[in-house]
């Protein structure tokens, strides 16, 4: 079971009826673990686990189906992300008990491993499809993670990439051979779930504003589009805004942008409800800091304050409802980036202010920063050393010191990468409501 679990193992699991003969898995699963119910006391050893000559373990034929399904998801919960991947592949029980609503009230009881946040790296390769790994906390180490396999067979020669990611919920965009968005699938790695969502309002080329805003009282969604690169900024039609709103399941025209302003190619941040975003006007840099209030369906600019001798980055995130940034510090004359450090916004006096320094000896290994997260109490600065390979500094906000990831197992090719894309991986068994307009004829 040391090995990763394959795309195809993943795919058809919701086609398999019949148990995959893995006594390994449940042995490592099973093996030296003790729990306690109300009515039983298991303690499971390896000499339990010894095969009988038939080479059936004792195990399997005594042990486990006596096992209630509630004592099951409490030892299946302490399971770390990629054990999990490899445990629902062992038999459709498992796979079911983890599909229960039960197994994510218990996950969350016991704050289990598998639902703490992750940082996560994409690379897209030449729009020819995507490999995507988290750096799983519980073990200390990077895990490639499966790739999407469609449930329908007609849908998995299409090439994706991901698109949107938001808390555990990837949104896979389908590629074509010109610059223009065919569909888009919303898909939750954990439980195998997807959903193609209904075709735009518009004609899309990949829009410079891509965000979701969850909403756990209804676990439903909204996916924000704007910034529609088929038009020149000055354009109108540029401006437009369509949200995918999954509790009503249709696209919905929203507010338009403010006219003539440009966007990076980096995702915003959702912080205490609103969604924010760097832009800039023509020839000026990105310290522009626009609002988009969901409930009222409106985009305003935010008057902030950026401290001297700084520029801003594009990189915006949140962290425990507040809203951080990465600017660069400069000295000079004349001037010329010396540092870097992690400002937060006060949204009574408007004033960016720093939370913390990267120190000298680590920004000097990044040949460009490409992105900011939050992953729990840990705050990740994302980018590239000078061999392109992907780097990521942390910084604990609990022990106030600053250490590396190992290094990510995706390494990145000369002739194929096209990009590499960091985000938070929030693991969830709940998969989102979805809600399709019934149109009739």
């Amino acid at each position: 079971m040391e090995e990763d679990i394959t795309d195809t193992q993943i795919g058809n699991l919701e086609e398999e009826n019949d148990t995959v003969n893995n006594d390994d898995a449940a042995a490592e699963v099973g093996a030296g673990s003790t729990f306690l119910s109300a009515n039983l006391w298991v303690q499971l050893t390896p000499d339990e686990l010894t095969l009988t000559k038939s080479g059936d373990s004792i195990m399997n034929d005594i042990m486990w189906p006596e096992i209630p399904d509630d004592i099951m998801m409490r030892v299946l919960s302490f399971l770390p992300l990629r054990r999990l991947f490899q445990m629902r592949v062992v038999c459709k029980r498992w796979s079911n008990l983890t599909q229960c609503p039960d197994f994510n009230k218990i996950c969350l009881e016991v704050k289990a491993p598998v639902l703490a946040p992750h940082p996560a790296v994409c690379y897209v390769y030449n729009r020819l499809g995507f490999r995507w790994a988290v750096f799983d906390t519980a073990e200390g180490k990077w895990q490639v993670m499966p790739n999407f396999h469609a449930r329908f067979e007609d849908e998995r020669m299409k090439n994706r990439e991901i698109y949107v990611a938001s808390r555990g919920l990837l949104c896979l965009l389908e590629v074509g051979t010109i610059d223009v968005m065919k569909s888009l699938t919303i898909w939750n790695p954990l439980t195998n779930h997807e959903q193609q969502l209904p075709k735009f309002l518009s004609l899309w080329s990949f829009p410079l504003v891509r965000i979701m805003v969850h909403y756990d009282n209804t676990n439903s969604y909204k996916l924000i589009l704007s910034g529609n690169q088929n038009y020149p900024p000055q354009d109108e039609r540029y401006s437009a805004t369509e949200i995918f709103d999954s509790a009503k399941g249709v696209w919905v025209q929203g507010g338009k942008l403010l006219p003539n302003l440009m966007f990076p190619f980096s995702n915003g941040a959702v912080c205490n409800g609103a969604v924010y975003y760097f832009a800039s006007r023509p020839m000026t840099m990105y310290d522009i800091l626009l609002k988009y209030d969901v409930d009222e369906d409106k985009w305003s600019e935010i008057d902030h304050i950026i401290p001297q001798n700084t520029y801003c980055t594009p990189y915006l995130f949140d962290y425990n409802g507040n809203l951080l940034t990465l600017m660069h510090l400069l000295s000079g004359p004349p001037a010329r980036n010396a540092s870097c450090a992690i400002f937060h916004l006060d949204f009574n006096t408007r004033e960016w202010t720093i939370l913390t320094h990267l120190p000298e000896l680590v920004y000097m290994d990044f040949a460009y920063i490409g992105g900011c997260l939050a992953s729990g109490k840990q705050l990740c600065v994302t980018g590239n050393a000078s061999n392109r390979n992907l780097i990521v500094a942390v910084y604990d906000d609990g022990e106030h010191n600053w250490n590396w990831l190992p290094t990510c197992p995706l390494v990145p090719s000369a002739d194929l990468i096209e990009r590499h894309t960091t985000f938070t991986f929030h693991p969830t068994f709940h998969n989102p409501r979805f809600v399709l307009e019934q149109i009739s004829g």
